[in-house]
């Protein structure tokens, strides 16, 4: 598998990103408080399918580093339309895991023009709720209680995959690496990037939406009530619940998300 592994300067921040096969590209954007390797089980199957996979770290995750006490929803699109200009990519597929969606539904509305295809993983459009606000607060103090977002990752594993994935031979080496990410991982970064998307509610610019948009939930995941909601607004969506499946229902359920991916994308 032909790849470049490199950091790009965008907007003052050396972003870490993968870069494997040719094709049309794809951009994977990972959820809050993980990183890249979020698709581990995505990539090799896009590649394989006539795809060229981007994976960038969002600001304050995995390799690439916060610069500043703030930052915004729309620095975090700036940051990915940054890397792809500097990659020379006029436009492209986005793929989006939980926060990772949001960025792709703000990049959508921001430049639809060049979302060809958006696919959003158990994702939301507003975190401007009262459920959100209520359990921000102990969000923040997981992740920053240390060390790295060890604690964050340890009692959300359960919630991230389902019993039978985490069981599993494989699951127990995924869970490995992750844990692995988790503890060299700075906390209070993921913490203000958490920041970044609360209180954040695009329902008003979703009808600027024209990009064809795949929900992928996980049946037994929280969020699969909001994509059902979400399906409803976006006019050229299709939904699709994986049963069983948990937030990250890419990891716990990847061939059936990777069948679901694929096609909608050749077509």
């Amino acid at each position: 598998m032909e790849n470049t592994t490199n950091f790009k300067n965008v907007n003052g921040r050396d972003i870490f990103y993968v870069d494997f096969g040719r094709g049309t590209p794809v951009v994977l954007l990972h959820s809050t408080g993980g990183s890249g390797r979020d698709f581990i089980f995505q990539t090799s199957a896009l590649v394989n399918a006539g795809f060229r996979v981007i994976i960038p770290d969002i600001a304050g995750h995995g390799a690439t580093k916060l610069t500043s006490d703030e930052i915004t929803l729309k620095d975090l699109v700036k940051d990915v339309w940054g890397l792809l200009d500097a990659l020379e990519i006029s436009d492209a597929n986005f793929v989006g895991l939980s926060m990772g969606g949001m960025i792709t539904l703000k990049a959508a509305v921001n430049r639809t023009q060049r979302v060809k295809k958006a696919v959003l993983i158990n994702s939301s459009w507003n975190t401007d709720t009262e459920a959100f606000k209520k359990f921000l607060p102990a969000w923040k103090e997981k992740l920053t209680s240390g060390p790295g977002t060890t604690k964050w990752f340890n009692e959300g594993w359960k919630m991230l995959v389902n019993d039978a994935f985490s069981s599993s031979a494989l699951g127990v080496q995924t869970f490995q690496i992750f844990l692995g990410n988790a503890a060299m991982s700075d906390g209070r970064s993921v913490a203000t990037v958490l920041d970044s998307v609360s209180g954040v509610d695009l329902t008003g610019d979703l009808s600027e939406i024209r990009s064809p948009i795949l929900m992928i939930s996980g049946g037994d995941d929280p969020a699969s009530e909001a994509m059902k909601a979400l399906e409803h607004q976006l006019p050229r969506a299709k939904h699709f619940v994986i049963p069983g499946g948990r937030h990250m229902v890419n990891v716990d359920s990847a061939e059936k998300v990777n069948e679901r991916l694929i096609h909608f994308l050749q077509h």
